[in-house]
């Protein structure tokens, strides 16, 4: 009963695919990191047209963790890897971890990870 998630999801296209398991670390740190004694963690995700944006915004007890952690620094990794063009910003703000994360999903690296075409 300590911790309230809030929910917003808008999309256009429910057929949209991303990478398995890529925004798992997001959701997943939000609640390990987040400051148990009253916390509400929000998520916003939107797709539009292709384009999906993720914010989320989560109490902290300490910075540090998040900031040094591994779980968003293998995300950044993967990002590099499986797309193009994307867009992924943290911050610690007032107490809060405020995360951005925006991805073109057309810019999905697939055929050239896996030589299909070619």
């Amino acid at each position: 009963n300590r911790i309230t998630m809030n929910f917003c999801v808008e999309v256009d296209n429910e057929s949209a695919q991303i990478a398995p398991m890529l925004l798992l670390p997001i959701f997943e740190n939000a609640y390990k990191h987040c400051d148990e004694t009253s916390a509400i963690i929000s998520f916003e995700l939107q797709l539009k047209e292709n384009q999906l944006s993720l914010e989320t915004s989560n109490p902290v007890s300490s910075s540090k963790e998040i900031v040094t952690g591994i779980g968003l620094t293998n995300l950044q990794k993967q990002l590099e890897i499986l797309y193009k063009e994307y867009l992924l910003q943290y911050e610690v703000i007032e107490g809060n971890f405020e995360l951005k994360l925006k991805i073109n999903l057309n810019s999905y690296n697939a055929d050239e990870l896996f030589n299909i075409g070619g």
